[in-house]
């Protein structure tokens, strides 16, 4: 499978700022990241300066361990299971039963998830993420539901209502706590690399 329209795909721009990030490069030094992002002709542009949290380089520096190509197909691959494991979930944590499968094949017919995994953008895991945010709550498993939740925040400005509202709907004082944890620690951790 290759990426259906990589001039405007984010994988890129998301490989190259988790290689910075393992190197320990910042990738919001716009001269470092003009760099890696501009120098080659009719290689896909990237913004002026990395858009994402730097959290969300953080944590896909393992795809940086394999070439970018590689990387990509590993993506692919992770983007469409996010999508069959979100379904499969959303199906337990709604009782869907047996329409789990319609689900499952509304799913994989429709254009926003078909587009989503064609060009390598990030909405499959965090469809992933919100059922098993569903799925871990409903069964009272607060530690699974707020690590769940924190996939949500690879992408934080798509998913901003979900991050607010699912604290307040969930209410349960380990979700809660949990939460508070991961965003200490995600903010200690994203403190942009002094450059070398």
């Amino acid at each position: 499978m290759t990426v259906r329209d990589a001039s405007i795909s984010d994988f890129r721009c998301l490989w190259e700022a988790s290689h910075l990030v393992r190197v320990g490069l910042d990738p919001y030094d716009r001269a470092v990241w003009s760099e890696v992002t501009r120098g080659s002709p009719g290689v896909p542009p990237c913004n002026e300066t990395f858009i994402y949290p730097l959290w969300t380089a953080e944590a896909l520096v393992p795809l940086t361990l394999v070439p970018e190509r590689d990387a990509l197909a590993v993506w692919e691959v992770i983007l469409f299971a996010s999508l069959l494991g979100g379904v499969w979930l959303a199906g337990r944590a709604f009782a869907l039963g047996s329409a789990t499968g319609w689900l499952l094949l509304l799913t994989l017919a429709s254009q926003p998830a078909y587009s989503a995994v064609a060009n390598a953008q990030l909405g499959p895991v965090l469809f992933f993420a919100l059922a098993a945010v569903a799925y871990a709550a409903a069964r009272r498993r607060y530690t699974a539901a707020a690590a769940s939740w924190c996939l949500l925040l690879l992408k934080p400005h798509v998913v901003a209502l979900a991050l607010v509202t699912l604290p307040v709907l969930i209410r349960a004082r380990r979700f809660l706590v949990w939460i508070a944890v991961a965003l200490v620690g995600v903010v200690r951790a994203s403190r942009a690399p002094t450059p070398r």
